[in-house]
């Protein structure tokens, strides 16, 4: 038997396997939610500080540009010493003051504020950069004011967020895992109940399982009772076999033991001869016995399993049969004869029907005292499929009732749906049919 993983080790790892793929989806949102927020924040400093700085550009009078850098605009970015800051105030691309390092190209598009990455001494910076005009009523000049800043406190604010995210979510793995463990404890609590329940049972016991189970397992529940049901009706199979056997062939064989015997101490040839033909006659009626048990026994075993039928034709399969025992029947001196003249299918397995309707002209043969003719038909009457066989052994009525063979034809017809009538006509004709639905 091959042993695969547990259930419970198979749902955790491929539930921690879906759960970290989400997890990576999750943190890399959360990352850039985190970069967004950090330039969202940082960013609306710098526009500030810009702003203030360009709160104090004027004209003076000799109609130049000029500048009073309000410091308070660099201490609002200078709160973080970890962090640089750079200024730039230009008029018409010449600077007025601040550091000249701080050379940000201007985009060709028309637009009042402009922000981005940049590199000054070897250091990344994030900018922010304002296009204005200053005026004195006579003159207006335009000017840019840029402001940036490294960035190793928005890289702190990044990474603190993202760290959050990162540990919530190794928690919700670890807690998920756990209650998942749990539940699927809990879950598997009645199969293992079942399990032990089944483990305590003897060997004799093939009774349906009970238990309550998920609905996950009712199929294997359900397959194994069947299961169950075919072994307990196959042992029974089996018993009755044992049984029959033993009280059919004993009365044969102890009569065959019996002739042989006396055919051996006995003097005279014919005498001989006749003890040897009847312990024959006894081995034989054995045997045949014997063969009748195995197709009880056989057809036992089928009923334990679904069996899918085929569409017969009674009509030819009789006739058949009946060409078969014709020599026999000639040889004992009685007059076998068949009557049909139309196909008749019924639902059934061709070998074992035939079975039934040998069984049946077999009894017959087998009392050639008590019968001179035999006669089998088939017909249609009240939408029933009929197969007769008819003969004038009423003598026999009571070996036919009380024979093995009678009880193999009443299983193997039952089988296939049918039912099985004996009658007499007129107290001189015996009548045994075999009755199938159309």
């Amino acid at each position: 038997m091959k042993i695969s993983r547990s259930i419970h080790a198979q749902l955790l790892v491929w539930l921690i396997i879906a759960l970290s793929v989400i997890g990576v989806f999750s943190l890399i949102d959360a990352y850039f939610l985190a970069l967004q927020t950090a330039h969202s924040a940082y960013d609306r400093i710098l526009t500030n500080s810009a702003l203030t700085i360009a709160e104090r550009i004027y004209v003076d009078d000799t109609g130049k540009l000029s500048v009073d850098i309000p410091y308070v605009a660099l201490d609002m970015l200078a709160s973080n010493a970890r962090d640089r800051v750079y200024y730039r105030v230009d008029a018409s691309g010449e600077l007025i003051t601040g550091y000249r390092q701080l050379q940000i190209p201007l985009s060709e598009e028309e637009t009042q504020w402009q922000y981005g990455q940049s590199k000054i001494r070897d250091e990344a910076i994030r900018y922010a950069t304002l296009t204005g005009s200053a005026s004195n009523g006579l003159v207006s000049l335009p000017y840019t004011v840029t402001v940036a800043e490294t960035q190793n406190a928005r890289k702190a604010l990044i990474r603190s967020i993202f760290l959050r995210s990162f540990y919530r979510q190794i928690a919700i793995v670890i807690g998920a895992s756990i209650i998942i463990w749990i539940a699927i404890s809990r879950a598997l609590r009645p199969l293992q109940r079942l399990t032990k329940a089944i483990g305590r049972r003897r060997p004799s016991d093939l009774r349906p399982i009970e238990h309550k189970v998920p609905s996950e397992f009712e199929g294997l529940v359900n397959e194994t009772n069947g299961l169950m049901s075919r072994l307990s009706n196959s042992l029974d199979a089996l018993k009755r076999f044992t049984s029959n056997a033993g009280h059919q062939l004993r009365t044969p064989m102890s009569v065959a033991r019996t002739e042989l015997t006396l055919a051996k101490r006995a003097n005279a040839p014919q005498e001989k001869d006749a003890g040897i033909d009847a312990g024959l006659d006894a081995i034989t009626g054995a045997e045949r016995t014997l063969s009748q048990l195995l197709m009880l026994a056989r057809l036992r075993e089928n009923q334990s399993y679904s069996q899918e039928f085929q569409q017969v034709n009674i009509s030819e399969l009789a006739q058949e049969i009946s060409r078969e025992f014709a020599i026999q029947a000639q040889q004992r001196g009685i007059k076998l004869s068949f009557v049909g003249d139309r196909d008749y299918f019924v639902h059934a397995e061709k070998i074992l029907l035939g079975e039934a309707i040998k069984n049946l002209l077999d009894n017959a043969l087998r009392h050639p005292k008590a019968c001179s003719w035999i006669e089998v038909e088939t017909s249609l009457i009240d939408r029933k499929i009929i197969c007769k066989i008819s003969n004038d052994g009423l003598s026999a009525v009571r070996e036919i009732k009380t024979g093995l063979g009678l009880s193999i034809v009443e299983e193997i017809i039952e089988y296939f749906g049918g039912v099985i009538e004996i009658s007499t006509v007129q107290k001189e004709r015996l009548v045994i049919s075999l009755i199938f639905p159309v």
